[in-house]
């Protein structure tokens, strides 16, 4: 009588029938956003000639592609450091579609991975003009100043931002863990006497807490 398998048993491992599976170094992890800023930068720039010649056939809708696809680029290639490149793409996407409202938004999220705090802070938007955005981007234009503020050591307006995007949508504040992250740094730089460290550290508990519902987490991850 044939004996039995152990139950979950399969013999030879499924898992990489290739060989072993290459264990990711912390090294890999790092770079790993670059890679990917860099392949969307690639891709993107590889496919603009032709989508520049069908946006002119698609009319409205094929102006807005194209300017999406140049703005993706534009902060892809903002990550990568690559200044000259981010201008040359925000500036197309500017021609693309004129007077798009996505332009000046990405033009200061790039000012700000560009380390141009001075120039992102410049570009923010006036209430009147933020209440017309939905309030997730709302509070993600108020997230990129308050990274702006506060690389210029204006700590006190940046806590002011950061809760003003809280207001706005809770869940980009509290459930994303690169902003989490940021509320933390905001904490260890020399707190100031002005009532910033209490509101600060009630926003950082808030964050800590999971203070949004789940329903929120839920949506946003």
């Amino acid at each position: 009588m044939a004996r039995r398998r152990p139950r979950g048993h399969r013999g030879r491992s499924q898992r990489g029938r290739g060989g072993p599976r290459a264990r990711r170094t912390p090294a890999d992890r790092r770079d790993g956003p670059a890679r990917r800023a860099g392949a969307a930068a690639e891709f993107a720039l590889g496919v603009d000639a032709d989508l520049t010649a069908a946006a002119g056939l698609r009319g409205a809708a094929g102006r807005a592609a194209l300017r999406t696809l140049r703005l993706g680029a534009a902060l892809a290639t903002a990550r990568l450091g690559d200044r000259p490149a981010t201008r040359d793409l925000l500036d197309a996407a500017e021609r693309a579609d004129p007077g798009a409202i996505q332009v000046p938004l990405c033009r200061v999220t790039a000012h700000m991975l560009l380390g141009e705090y001075a120039r992102a802070i410049a570009g923010r938007f006036a209430p009147t003009g933020l209440a017309v955005l939905p309030r997730g981007r709302q509070a993600r234009h108020l997230i990129d100043i308050a990274r702006a503020l506060a690389g210029v050591g204006r700590r006190t307006e940046a806590v002011t931002a950061l809760l003003d995007a809280e207001t706005a949508a809770a869940q980009e504040i509290r459930c994303r863990p690169d902003n989490r992250r940021f509320v933390e740094d905001l904490l260890r730089l020399d707190p100031s006497a002005d009532g910033d460290e209490a509101r600060l550290r009630a926003l950082a508990a808030r964050c800590a807490g999971n203070g949004s519902a789940p329903r929120e987490r839920a949506w946003i991850m």
